[in-house]
C-alpha cells in the first residue's frame, strides 16, 4: 500500500472502530492466533486477519506495518480507535552493514508505546 502516514493512520482507526467493515467482518479480522516468531520484537503477539494485536502498558493494540527497502513503517490503535500513532521512517538497517550491531527489538515500539500508552 502507497499512503501517507496520515492517510493510514486514519483509515486503521476507521477500520477498528466499526467504520470499514461489517460487525461480523471485523469480528472475523480481529479473531488471533498467537504469533510466537514474532516474540523478538512484539512479546505476546496475535496475529488476525491482516491485523495483529500487540500488547503494551495499557492492555494493547491493533497494528499492521510494513518495510520495504529504504522504509520501516509501524502504527497502532488502541482497541476502542480513540488513540493512534502511524510512524515511517527511512532506513537501511533492514539489511545491516557487515560488523554493524545487531538491532534488538523494533526501534519504533517505544514511540508507537509512548503515543498509545503515554499521558
Amino acid at each position: 500500500m502507497i499512503s501517507t502516514t496520515a492517510d493510514s493512520n486514519k483509515f486503521l482507526r476507521a477500520l477498528v472502530s466499526g467504520k470499514v467493515l461489517r460487525p461480523r467482518e471485523l469480528a472475523e479480522m480481529t479473531r488471533t492466533v498467537r504469533a510466537e516468531p514474532r516474540d523478538a520484537a512484539w512479546l505476546g503477539a496475535r496475529y488476525g486477519l491482516g491485523l495483529v494485536w500487540i500488547p503494551n502498558s495499557c492492555g494493547g493494540s491493533w497494528a499492521h506495518g510494513g518495510d520495504i527497502p529504504g522504509f520501516m513503517t509501524r502504527n497502532g490503535v488502541s482497541p476502542d480507535g480513540r488513540r493512534s500513532v502511524t510512524v515511517s521512517i527511512n532506513t537501511d538497517s533492514l539489511v545491516p552493514a557487515p560488523d554493524a550491531p545487531e538491532v534488538a527489538g523494533d526501534v519504533i515500539a517505544d514511540l508507537i508505546e509512548h503515543a498509545l500508552c503515554g499521558s
